[in-house]
C-alpha cells in the first residue's frame, strides 16, 4: 500500500506523460528498502510504471515464448475483475478462470453478436441480475476438500453462457460467449462469488467448479513459499534480482513436493509422469570455475 505525504498542486498526469516525485519505499515493519536520492527528486515515465495485473501479463508472455506448458489461469478479483486483464489473457490465448464482482456487465446468452440482429433498446445487464434470473431448481450442491486441512466444504453453484461487455460501442461484433459461474449457498440471501471462464464450452458445472476451487491450492503453494521457502525475504532492489530470487524459491518448492510426494500413493494416483531433459556435456552450473561472471 502507499501513503501520499504531500499532495502536489499540478494537472493530473496523462497515461504517456511524466512525473516528478520524491519517495520513499518501506516494509511494514518500517524496514527501508527503497528511496529516491537524498534531497532530490526523480522523474519518472507513466508508461514506466508497472501495475500488478500488467507485470504478470508481461511474465506469461515471456513463460509462452520460452515453451512453457500453458495451463487455466487463476485470478482473484483484484486481476480477473480487470477487463485489460482478461483481454490480454484471450490475446495471448490463454484460458483462464477468474473472480470478477457482481457488477460486471454481460449480454445473456442467446443474444445475437451482430448489432444489426439485435432488438432496439436491447441493453447489457449485470452478473448479479443473470444469476437472479437462473431458476433455482439449476443449482447443484458440489462438494470439495480443504487440500492441507482435508476438511470438505459445499455449496450451491450454477453456470450460465454470456457474452461480456467490454468496448463493445467500437466492435463490429460482440466478444465471443463464455462461462459465468455462481456460487450462491442455501443460507445465503444472495450469491456470494461470481467467476468469468473462457474453459471449453463442454467443460461442465463439476470440470468449472473444480478449477475454481483449485486456487485454494496456489493459495497455500504461496503461503509455503513465502514462510517456509522464503520468497518474501528478498531485499533488492530491481526486478530482474527479484525474478533470480523468486525462480529458485519456485524451484526449491517443486523439488521438496517432488519429495513430499515421490514414494507415496498419491503421486502414482496423480499419475505423475516427470521427464527431465538430458543435460549437454558442455554444462557448467553458474558460478563454476571457468564461467564468465554475469553482468549486473
Amino acid at each position: 500500500y502507499y501513503r501520499v505525504l504531500k499532495s502536489g498542486d499540478g494537472d493530473k498526469p496523462q497515461e504517456n506523460g511524466t512525473v516528478v516525485v520524491k519517495y520513499r519505499g518501506t516494509k511494514v515493519d518500517g524496514t527501508q528498502f527503497d528511496a529516491s536520492p537524498e534531497g532530490k527528486t526523480v522523474t519518472v515515465r507513466m508508461t514506466e510504471v508497472i501495475t500488478g495485473w500488467r507485470e504478470a501479463l508481461r511474465q506469461m508472455k515471456a513463460a509462452l515464448e520460452h515453451k512453457v506448458e500453458p495451463g487455466v489461469v487463476l485470478a482473484g478479483v483484484e486481476f480477473g475483475g480487470k477487463a485489460d486483464f482478461r483481454a490480454g489473457l484471450e490475446r495471448l490465448g490463454l484460458t483462464y478462470l477468474v473472480n470478477v464482482t457482481s457488477d460486471v456487465k454481460v449480454w445473456p446468452a442467446g443474444t445475437p453478436a451482430e448489432k444489426a440482429q439485435r432488438e432496439a433498446g436491447q441493453k447489457p445487464v449485470t452478473l448479479k441480475q443473470v444469476a437472479e434470473k437462473i431458476d433455482q431448481k439449476t443449482f447443484k450442491v458440489m462438494t470439495w476438500k480443504h487440500p492441507s486441512t482435508g476438511w470438505k466444504f459445499e455449496s450451491r453453484f450454477a453456470a450460465a453462457r454470456v457474452r461480456p461487455v467490454h468496448r463493445d460501442d467500437s466492435k463490429t461484433n460482440l466478444q465471443d460467449e463464455m462461462w459465468m459461474l455462481i456460487e450462491w449457498p442455501v443460507r445465503e440471501a444472495e450469491p456470494v462469488r461470481y467467476w468469468l471462464s473462457t474453459m471449453p464450452a463442454d467443460a461442465g458445472l463439476a470440470g468449472l467448479v473444480k478449477m475454481a476451487k483449485h486456487r485454494i491450492i496456489t493459495e497455500r503453494d504461496y503461503e509455503e513459499l513465502r514462510k517456509q521457502i522464503g520468497l518474501a525475504h528478498f531485499e533488492g532492489r530491481n526486478w530482474r534480482g527479484f525474478y533470480h530470487h523468486a525462480t529458485l524459491c519456485m524451484a526449491a518448492y517443486g523439488f521438496l513436493l517432488m519429495e513430499r510426494l515421490g514414494p507415496t500413493p498419491t503421486a502414482k494416483a496423480g499419475g505423475m509422469d516427470l521427464s527431465f531433459t538430458p543435460r549437454s556435456k558442455n554444462f557448467k552450473p553458474r558460478g563454476a570455475p571457468g564461467t564468465k561472471k554475469p553482468k549486473a
